[in-house]
């Protein structure tokens, strides 16, 4: 760890760190017959504009035709599905727990099945927030979330 963490001093290797832990672009556009590796973005390049601007409109009519909630606001939404992996504490005002939905993220209309609030990672997350059941349905509830 100490060696990929000394990368970023590194003025030859501070591309690679970069590109393999810093933050990503909103758009990457990449020649993989020409740059296999992905190693330079020609979002920006005027050279690739009309190609750019093509693949955008693209993407753009496939995300209205799947209703995706990105395109209304409510991109949040996909913090607020349970997460079954583990999970590090990050600490701060909304917490992830593992199996339950993130009741601070939960969107208006969203669909929450009531047979997981009786799973075994919805009866940790009670005993370790101090939070019953019927306390955590009506902060859901009072987002607006459909328990079905």
């Amino acid at each position: 760890m100490k060696e990929i963490m000394g990368l970023k001093d590194n003025p030859q290797t501070l591309k690679m760190y970069e590109d393999a832990f810093g933050r990503r672009p909103e758009f990457e556009l990449h020649d993989m017959q020409a740059d296999p590796h992905g190693l330079t973005n020609l979002a920006n390049d005027p050279v690739y504009r009309e190609v750019f601007n093509s693949l955008l409109t693209s993407l753009k009519e496939q995300l209205v035709k799947n209703e995706d909630p990105r395109l209304h606001g409510q991109g949040d939404i996909w913090e607020s599905y349970p997460r079954f992996m583990g999970i590090r504490n990050f600490g701060g005002d909304h917490p992830a727990f593992r199996g339950v939905y993130n009741e601070y993220y939960v969107q208006e209309g969203q669909r929450i099945p009531r047979y997981l609030l009786d799973s075994k990672h919805y009866k940790a997350f009670f005993e370790e927030t101090g939070t019953s059941k019927h306390e955590y349905i009506e902060k859901l509830l009072a987002k607006g979330a459909v328990i079905y």
